[in-house]
């Protein structure tokens, strides 16, 4: 009981920090992580989004990143590969940072959710049944990740992040500025 509660206040806190709809987080509800994976080309400063099929539960034709259930005793690295090739037939090159995390609720279930840009590569594939489309876009595309009415949610938000750092706006710890100076020779 007392880990749900944390759980609730850092909710709100940073429903409250990122300025987001605060999310009714229920103390019968199960907890979920998920892991998205948000893919960028750093040549080109575009990031990729699939969207889903109209016979999904949840969200059904939005636009979204790739991604899903982190499993239990699984790290986050193993389930980013695992949902890169499941979802997409890519490999992961380098996990470039985490650039965001939101909450949200359904059914029974209280989702925190886990955004990690990405260098990834393969021959991109649909999963099938899963996803109707995939595109490259830049930050002036972003608002496709929102539904009708919304001016922010946590998708939108971390494609913000992720532009910030593409486009030089936001400071990488020095592991990450590391990293991030390494893809972009290797991209090149």
């Amino acid at each position: 009981m007392k880990k749900l509660l944390i759980f609730v206040v850092m909710c709100i806190a940073l429903c409250s920090t990122y300025n987001l709809k605060a999310v009714t987080m229920k103390t019968n509800h199960k907890n979920q992580i998920v892991i998205d994976c948000l893919i960028t080309n750093v040549r080109d400063k575009k990031i990729l989004i699939q969207q889903r099929s109209g016979t999904r539960k949840l969200f059904p034709y939005c636009w979204d990143f790739i991604g899903g259930h982190l499993e239990n005793n699984e790290s986050v690295e193993t389930c980013i590969k695992r949902e890169l090739l499941e979802e997409a037939n890519m490999h992961l090159v380098r996990i470039i940072t985490q650039v965001h995390e939101f909450y949200w609720s359904y059914d029974d279930t209280n989702v925190v959710d886990k955004v990690y840009m990405i260098i990834a590569r393969g021959d991109f594939r649909l999963e099938e049944g899963k996803a109707i489309a995939a595109r490259w876009i830049t930050r002036n595309e972003a608002p496709l990740l929102l539904k009708p009415g919304e001016t922010t949610n946590g998708m939108y938000q971390a494609a913000l992040n992720a532009f910030d750092i593409l486009e030089g706006k936001t400071n990488l710890n020095a592991h990450q500025t590391d990293l991030w100076e390494y893809c972009k020779k290797s991209e090149g």
